[in-house]
């Protein structure tokens, strides 16, 4: 069971570590976790893409809310997706 925020009363998630790097498969880095501001903006960015008929899906709507919330770019290979957010730079390898 995730523990309480006190502060704002919505339940913490934990973070998941991903492992960055081939060479030194230790080195990782954290994701955030959902707060209130990045539930939000996944949300208005479903809807609205919904309604204009270009669905990414929940769970990409919030990796785009993350990646907008923090002001940074996102690296993937589902450009297909990504590229209907409005506002967040997509890298391609």
């Amino acid at each position: 069971m995730a523990k309480e925020d006190k502060a704002n009363h919505y339940p913490k998630a934990p973070l998941i570590s991903y492992a960055i790097s081939h060479k030194n498969p230790l080195r990782t880095i954290n994701s955030p976790t959902v707060n209130p501001t990045i539930a939000q903006k996944a949300g208005y960015i479903y809807t609205e893409l919904e309604s204009e008929g270009n669905t990414i899906g929940l769970r990409d709507s919030f990796i785009a809310a993350m990646v907008l919330t923090r002001k940074c770019n996102v690296a993937t290979r589902n450009t297909v997706h990504f590229k209907k957010v409005k506002g967040l730079t997509v890298i391609t390898a």
